[in-house]
Formats: C-alpha cells, sequence, structure tokens
C-alpha cells in the first residue's frame, strides 16, 4: 500500500562523511523493506516519508534513509547526525532481526553487509572498496586496528572508524 516513489521532501543526498551500510543479497526477500518501515516505525516522523523501496527515517537531527539499490539486489542505510552511529545501529539491527527471519537466507551466507572504505582515496572516487563487515569486526576483536585499502594500497584504514564511524585521530589517540 505505499506509494510506488519517493516523495521529493524525503530525499537525501549523499555526502562522504555519512556513516553508510549495504546490505547484498544473493536473493532479494518480498516485502523486506515494509517490514523493516515497520519495525522501525519509531523513527518515521510522517507515513509520507516511507514508499515501496525505502524511506526517510528521523531521530531528531539524525537522518537514516533506507532504500534499494540500483542492481534491486541491495539494501542501503546511510545515515548522517550527532547520532548517526547509534540510531544507524538501530536500524540495521532491525534489518538483521528480519534477516534471520529467513533462515536459509542467512544461515546459506546470501546477505553480505558491506562498508565503504574511508580512505582519501575512496572518498572522492565514484566507486569506492567495499569491506565485509564480519572482517571488520573480527579485526577488531583480535586488535587489528587498521584494514588495507584495495584501491590505495598503502592506505591504512581505521577499523573502528569503518564499523562505527569513530574517527579516534580526532581525538588525538
Amino acid at each position: 500500500l505505499l506509494p510506488p516513489t519517493r516523495p521529493p521532501e524525503a530525499t537525501i543526498v549523499p555526502e562522504a562523511a555519512d556513516l553508510v551500510r549495504t546490505y547484498r543479497y544473493d536473493f532479494f526477500p518480498k516485502g523486506i523493506i515494509s517490514r523493516l518501515i515497520v519495525r522501525a516505525h519509531e523513527y518515521l516522523p510522517d507515513p509520507a516519508f516511507a514508499w515501496a523501496s525505502g524511506a526517510a527515517l528521523q531521530d531528531a537531527e539524525t537522518f537514516v534513509s533506507v532504500s534499494i539499490g540500483g542492481t534491486g539486489s541491495d539494501i542501503e542505510l546511510r545515515a548522517r547526525g550527532p547520532r548517526a552511529g547509534d540510531v544507524l545501529a538501530v536500524v540495521a539491527g532491525h534489518l538483521d532481526r528480519l534477516n534471520h527471519t529467513y533462515g536459509a537466507l542467512v544461515d546459506g551466507g546470501h546477505v553480505h553487509v558491506l562498508v565503504p572504505c574511508t580512505c582519501d582515496t575512496c572518498r572522492n572516487a565514484t566507486s569506492r572498496t567495499m569491506f565485509d563487515h564480519r572482517k571488520l569486526v573480527d579485526r577488531r576483536n583480535s586488535r587489528k586496528a587498521t584494514i588495507e585499502c584495495d584501491k590505495d594500497p598503502y592506505q591504512q584504514v581505521d577499523v573502528m572508524q569503518l564499523l562505527d564511524g569513530i574517527d579516534l585521530g580526532a581525538f588525538g589517540e
């Protein structure tokens, strides 16, 4: 029952500083976007900000755009604002739980969570290196602070910044 197109007032223009998670599906589950909108309804300021292939969510001054990618097999979560990491984590958690309702989808490795590189080379590129979220979590748990970018092999990227949007260098660490 959702309108087929995004309303113009719900458009969020991508920025390099946005926190992004892309869920790539080998098989795209029908109805997953509408189910995600229902689960994340507390962040939907107005029902007009939801459409058949996405939603513009908000928590105070933090915005999260949820949309199906151009290939039709991706869901992109894009967050911006003072609590971007927190709100992105909540919406991603809803999507993770939804994915688990399709048991074979997750168990069979048919969902891939990707995080775009934030190095200087990728930040200015039209296509970025994408890191597998599970590998980033494994690196963090193994106390590996950085990962090498594929586009610029000498560029080390902070794992915590990729996972949480936290630039530890900004705090003098």
